[in-house]
Parts: C-alpha cells; sequence; structure tokens
C-alpha cells in the first residue's frame, strides 16, 4: 500500500503513514528500522535521523544503523 502512495498517487505523507501504523502496531528495531528508511525516501532526513537515534538506543551495537545516521544530511536541503 506504501508503494501505490508513493508512486502513484504521489502522497508522501500516506507513504511515511503506512510505516507509522506498522510501528504503533508491532514496535520492533526492525519496525522502526523501516520507518525511518521511509522518511529519508521522503526527503525528510530530520525525521529519519530521529527515528534512526531512537532505534540505536535500542540496538546500539548495531553498525549499519550507525552508518545509516551518518549518510544523512542533518538540516540541508536534499
Amino acid at each position: 500500500m506504501a508503494d501505490i502512495y508513493l508512486n502513484h498517487r504521489k502522497e508522501k505523507r500516506l507513504y511515511a503513514s503506512c510505516y507509522r501504523e506498522l510501528v504503533e502496531k508491532l514496535p520492533s528495531p526492525y519496525t522502526c528500522l523501516i520507518l525511518g528508511d521511509a522518511y529519508a525516501n521522503i526527503q525528510e532526513p530530520e525525521k529519519a535521523i530521529e527515528i534512526y537515534e531512537q532505534t540505536l538506543k535500542k540496538k546500539p551495537k548495531d553498525e549499519a544503523l550507525a552508518c545509516k545516521i551518518g549518510g544523512l544530511p542533518s538540516g540541508a536541503a536534499v
């Protein structure tokens, strides 16, 4: 459903809401990670970083997650 919102209807807000609902219903580091990825996909790096940092607190030894945070521009226009 999220793919339809983003690629066919061009509804970034609804795309992200699919992943927010997933995190609400199935909270886990993995669902938080894909929510962060969703924000990154729609060019909202501040929100993505916020979610990644919350997830990193739950999984502090996750190097791939730390790299994701480091790869996003903070506050910069994308």
